[in-house]
């Protein structure tokens, strides 16, 4: 944690495919909400559907659309499809080679796989085969999807009444996507991990994970949702940022953020955010300036993550406060006249004080205390 006034006493220890999905950015979402905007009759065949509502969001927010005026929600999902979901979201970045034979470099969801099995969240199947054209199974979204947004594994068998049915592999994760309630069963609690999952539930469940999606530019959260002003508006699930320019302010967020990299166009500004899960920031601008990509200010957060191809500069000020920091990329973090630098090579972390013109140490481990408070920022390497 953060303060200004402790700052002064400091310790330190050691194809016909791809019209079947078709995925866009550029799709309007009015920033001043916290749910997309209703998209009015996007597909003639959706209306009265029990997924109606996730699929308009989904289609407000530019990740997925349908073809010719239909969504086709019925219709069952393939492995690449959702990896070109995912991708869309998560933004990944980063250079791979492709592990699995039977996708060509040519196809038109190469880039997505290939991201996506750079990042650990797919695997494939049997040895060297992700099988794109396959339709999903439950288990396996679930999988992808929990993966993805780094839900917890939580060992042991799951509380669905067909839990034999469900693959060892995929338990840990069925179990921790049920116990946040991003998943439920049946009506007689049943999982159906087996059964082919439609493109409805693959939305569904993305609408249950995911809170909101700030993919234009613009303001979040406070006043701009309606709530008098200070007076936080309070989310339930994660906040996926995907562009630059974007300011939240006065939000509670129940859940964890992700800063994609979709935001090294610009500055994302929190101002007066409180952030109960895990902060993950995998963009920013790296502009090098001690203006900042990423700024906060008057924020609370338990754990934040970087892990940014980018070099980028968090700024924390005014009371920003932070109980650990987790580095596993170059960045570089500044506050008052306090700025840490993390160098990945070498997974050493310099803290500098301005003040004394020079460094103050050079370590793998780090523990800023002031008083009874304290910021932990640990070397986390590749």
């Amino acid at each position: 944690m953060l303060y200004r006034k402790y700052m002064k006493s400091c310790k330190v220890k050691a194809a016909t495919q791809m019209l079947t999905i078709l995925l866009v950015f550029c799709i309007a979402l009015t920033p001043t909400t916290t749910r997309a905007g209703a998209v009015d009759d996007p597909y003639t065949d959706i209306n009265r559907h029990r997924a109606e509502a996730a699929i308009r969001n989904w289609t407000t927010y530019g990740i997925l659309m349908g073809n010719d005026g239909y969504f086709r929600p019925d219709d069952p999902m393939t492995r690449a499809e959702l990896a070109i979901v995912l991708d869309r979201i998560m933004q990944y970045q980063g250079t791979c080679e492709m592990s699995f034979i039977d996708v060509g470099l040519s196809e038109w969801y190469y880039d997505s796989v290939c991201n996506l099995a750079n990042a650990g969240i797919i695997i494939g199947i049997g040895e060297n085969y992700f099988a794109p054209d396959n339709n999903l199974t439950r288990e396996e979204a679930v999988v992808m999807i929990a993966r993805a947004f780094r839900v917890m594994e939580i060992a042991g068998e799951t509380t669905f009444r067909d839990d034999n049915d469900i693959s060892e592999w995929a338990k840990p994760l069925v179990n921790g996507m049920s116990d946040a309630q991003f998943i439920y069963a049946s009506g007689n609690r049943d999982f159906f991990p087996q059964n082919t999952i439609t493109r409805a539930e693959v939305v569904t469940m993305l609408d249950s994970v995911v809170e909101l999606i700030c993919s234009v530019p613009g303001r979040y959260g406070g006043t701009d949702n309606g709530q008098p002003d200070g007076i936080p508006y309070f989310t339930n699930g994660n906040i996926v940022v995907n562009t630059g320019n974007v300011r939240i302010r006065d939000m509670m967020i129940r859940g964890d953020l992700f800063i994609n990299n979709g935001t090294h166009i610009d500055t994302v500004t929190l101002n007066r955010v409180r952030v109960t899960g895990r902060a993950y920031i995998s963009g920013g601008a790296g502009s090098g300036t001690t203006d900042g990509d990423i700024i906060a200010t008057d924020c609370i957060f338990d754990d934040i993550y970087i892990e940014s191809q980018t070099n980028p500069t968090i700024v924390l000020s005014d009371n920003t406060r932070v109980s650990r920091i987790f580095l596993s990329s170059d960045c570089t973090i500044i506050y008052d006249d306090y700025t840490i630098t993390y160098d990945l090579a070498s997974r050493t972390i310099t803290l500098t004080d301005a003040t004394e013109h020079g460094d103050i140490i050079t370590t793998y481990s780090l523990v800023i205390s002031f008083e009874d408070f304290f910021c932990e920022i640990i070397s986390l390497g590749e």
